[in-house]
């Protein structure tokens, strides 16, 4: 059966959905998670551009977690070509962005989003090195204004210092702090 905003056929649907609740479950079990704000003023019909701050790779998980609707992100396009993120990739259903084809990237994030999908933009364009907001990119504000969809800001807190985010200096090379990680999310 055919679903005008995923297009995708069935099997490769419940492979996306089934991912989304593995990963979800596992976030659960190592974060202890905190959400504040009003998902339920999110439109339930129609697109939107979720907005937020990229702290670790775990944030696609988050955000996804945090949506009361499935999501799509957008990705680097070099991901595709590693075999088992390339795989993932594909099976998300993630719009890949790269530096000479950007606006590539962002024509297809705005019919998605016109579209009826909720597309979610790291708009740093990179996972912080230091925890703070790095700076803004404006592909985002193209997006909301192509498309003409609410943007929906997103505010992680506490990721920075898990064993996924850049604390230390480096990525996955640490023990956790604590188990679970307490993490905080804005909306």
């Amino acid at each position: 059966m055919s679903n005008p905003i995923d297009p995708r056929p069935w099997h490769q649907r419940s492979v996306d959905a089934l991912l989304r609740f593995a990963l979800t479950a596992i976030f659960l079990i190592c974060y202890r998670s905190k959400i504040y704000g009003k998902r339920e003023s999110w439109p339930k019909v129609g697109g939107a551009l979720v907005v937020s701050n990229h702290i670790s790779y775990l944030d696609v998980i988050y955000v996804n977690h945090i949506s009361p609707r499935k999501l799509r992100f957008l990705g680097y396009e070099g991901f595709l070509r590693v075999p088992v993120l390339g795989w993932f990739f594909r099976a998300m259903n993630v719009i890949p962005v790269s530096p000479a084809k950007a606006k590539d990237a962002i024509i297809r994030a705005s019919e998605a989003c016109a579209a009826g999908s909720y597309v979610t933009i790291f708009p740093e364009g990179q996972i912080s090195r230091s925890g703070a907001l790095l700076g803004v990119q404006r592909g985002f504000a193209l997006i909301a204004k192509r498309s003409n969809v609410p943007v929906l800001p997103v505010f992680l807190d506490g990721l920075y210092g898990s064993i996924f985010s850049f604390s230390g200096g480096r990525f996955f090379k640490k023990w956790p702090r604590r188990f679970p990680y307490p993490v905080r999310a804005v909306c």
